[in-house]
């Protein structure tokens, strides 16, 4: 099931990351990956499953902003 959901959301953020899109409009990881690489390497299980959680849940807030995805590139 985390294959399908983590197929996805790539799917969506590579939409996101089109260079088409203007700047305000792409996908930024904002040291995200960064701070959940961290985390796992620290072995704090708690903070790694808040931080991809709250990842995760960024792109479909910037999704659900958009009343659909050709919305984006207006």
């Amino acid at each position: 099931m985390i294959s399908n959901v983590y197929d996805q959301q790539e799917r969506y953020r590579h939409f996101l990351l089109n260079a088409n899109l203007s700047p305000e409009k792409q996908y930024h990881d904002n040291g995200e990956h960064e701070a959940l690489m961290k985390a796992v390497l620290s072995r704090n299980v708690e903070l790694s499953c808040q931080l991809l959680k709250e990842h995760g849940e960024r792109l479909y807030q910037i999704l659900e902003k958009a009343p659909s995805l050709k919305a984006l590139l207006n």
